[in-house]
């Protein structure tokens, strides 16, 4: 596995973590803060929705790889 695949297999993790803990928060109207400032869920949605588009461009890398 190249340098690169595995900054992407990390990348994608991470990702996947924080889309799994933002829709926890939404689901549950949890109080949420970035930098210790709140963020409503609106934005967290947005956030979340930004997140997931990063996750399709991945697995595209990945799809085309195959």
């Amino acid at each position: 596995m190249s340098k690169e695949e595995q900054e992407l297999d990390h990348e994608l993790s991470k990702l996947q973590i924080d889309v799994e803990s933002n829709i926890y928060a939404i689901i549950n109207d949890s109080t949420v803060t970035i930098s210790g400032e709140y963020v409503p869920n609106s934005r967290l949605a947005v956030i979340t929705a930004e997140k997931l588009l990063r996750i399709s461009e991945i697995l595209s890398i990945y799809e085309k790889e195959e």
